[in-house]
């Protein structure tokens, strides 16, 4: 892919048969927004990602086969906004989560098993959380969504990116 170290954005949407996506993820080192929407077969995240230090926000929506997060995802030391909706098989956050000073924002709606481990004080993976400015769990994110993208006539993807950036 020409270019692809310069890129610095990049939306995969809705692509039915995409399983994985292994090819030629390590070629964007220079990506500081990744978002994975409506991919529906996809199993695992890239490891060819893991050399991508630059990412600042990840969007992770609608893969309902994802199974779970790589201990890597720990290396992301420049993440500020993670997102995670409608992601029915994960179950817990890697440990690495805890590693992620910089991240400023976390977003976890539609995802009950890592809602309940995320609870303040009383989750399971609480510990690896708690660092976190601000955390946004279930429901309250959905609603605010919901109203936003109503307001604003816009799809998901822009109601959720104006939400993320009124935090700058």
């Amino acid at each position: 892919m020409q270019h692809a170290s310069t890129l610095q954005g990049l939306d995969l949407i809705q692509h039915p048969q995409l399983t994985s996506l292994r090819q030629g993820m390590q070629q964007f080192i220079n990506l500081q927004r990744l978002s994975i929407w409506s991919l529906d077969k996809l199993t695992s995240l890239p490891d060819g990602l893991q050399n991508t230090l630059t990412l600042q926000e990840l969007q992770i929506a609608n893969c309902s086969r994802l199974m779970e997060l790589p201990e890597w995802l720990g290396n992301f030391k420049s993440l500020r906004y993670f997102f995670i909706w409608n992601c029915t098989s994960l179950a817990s956050l890697p440990t690495g989560m805890q590693y992620l000073s910089e991240l400023e924002y976390l977003s976890i709606v539609e995802c009950a098993h890592m809602e309940r481990r995320c609870q303040k004080e009383k989750g399971e993976d609480w510990h690896k959380i708690a660092q976190i400015q601000r955390i946004e769990l279930g429901r309250d994110v959905k609603d605010l969504l919901e109203l936003n993208t109503k307001r604003s006539h816009n799809t998901l993807l822009p109601a959720c990116w104006t939400h993320c950036r009124s935090f700058h």
